[in-house]
């Protein structure tokens, strides 16, 4: 039975905005099944389902919406979820999903397999400027579906004003987690906790890489979560959580780990590179430094995250 939309899948707006706008003279959207791009009836227009990091990232991606509603004179809306991962699952259970929405890399096989999305990932014009380990992470059983919106490993961010006032020097930059849980503790006060981050997989999974774990072997070929070193890694997080000194972002009444660190709720927290535009446009007093993650009982570890 045929839907009367085609649903989108997009690891983030950035990449699929710019082809939704129409960017260098056309898109894969345009050249897709439907003359109007997604939907079969143009007159509902589309919604556009985000997970915003900040103000910064919202407003860029209205304006980016605005701007290829003009030109295709589709209407297009776009939502802010608080859930990403809670709001998409409703929608697709309540029988109205999102048009055109983000999704993380480890979700695209379940609604991959139900044929609930459209795989427009092969009719991307630029596909070859994507490096092939992410377009890897967005195909499935052969089929490209999503373009990947951004990439960056994972770091340790620091405020430099609350690591000077909690009498740390760069000699004390944990290398080990015991060296972070230390950390930690000194930096945490009546205030603000010393490190927080957001309590998924991209970022929780760091704590598995570094004691020898993940979700998947790294040849793909078998699922690893379970593993002795995983349950480690998940077992120094939950001892970090534990403490008191280490928070998820979502228990301090923020969306992510870096809107902790800029309202100053969190010291230190784990983050990529987008950080640095969500700082600097909306926290821009705020100082800080960018380090290494600190090893584990497997040695330094890192995961990308799209």
């Amino acid at each position: 039975m045929m839907r009367s939309k085609l649903t989108v899948m997009t690891a983030a707006s950035v990449a699929v905005l710019a082809l939704l706008a129409g960017c260098g003279g056309g898109s894969g959207f345009d050249d897709s099944a439907k003359s109007d791009g997604l939907t079969s009836d143009s007159s509902k227009g589309l919604t556009v389902l985000i997970g915003s990091s900040g103000d910064t990232e919202t407003e860029a991606v209205k304006k980016a919406v605005a701007a290829w509603s003009k030109k295709s004179g589709t209407k297009a809306t776009v939502q802010v979820a608080n859930d990403m991962a809670q709001q998409l699952s409703q929608g697709f259970a309540g029988g109205d999903p999102a048009d055109v929405f983000y999704l993380a890399p480890e979700q695209l096989a379940g609604y991959a397999s139900n044929g609930s999305l459209l795989a427009y990932g092969d009719e991307l014009k630029n596909k070859s400027d994507f490096y092939d380990n992410l377009l890897q992470t967005f195909t499935y059983d052969g089929k490209l579906y999503a373009a990947p919106k951004d990439v960056s490993t994972l770091q340790l961010v620091i405020n430099t004003d609350m690591w000077s006032a909690a009498g740390l020097t760069d000699a004390d930059i944990p290398t080990t987690w015991d060296q972070l849980a230390d950390v930690a503790k000194k930096l945490t006060t009546a205030d603000h906790v010393g490190l927080a981050f957001n309590g998924e997989y991209a970022r929780v999974g760091v704590f598995l890489r570094q004691a020898g774990g993940g979700l998947v072997s790294d040849d793909g070929a078998k699922a690893i979560a379970s593993s002795d070193a995983s349950v480690k890694g998940l077992e120094e997080v939950k001892t970090l959580l534990d403490s008191d000194t280490v928070k998820y972002a979502s228990d301090l009444g923020t969306g992510w780990g870096g809107e902790a660190f800029g309202s100053k709720k969190a010291a230190m927290t784990i983050e990529g590179n987008w950080i640095t535009g969500g700082l600097s446009a909306d926290y821009p007093d705020v100082k800080y430094k960018v380090v290494e993650l600190p090893e584990g009982p497997a040695g330094k570890g890192t995961v990308s995250v799209q």
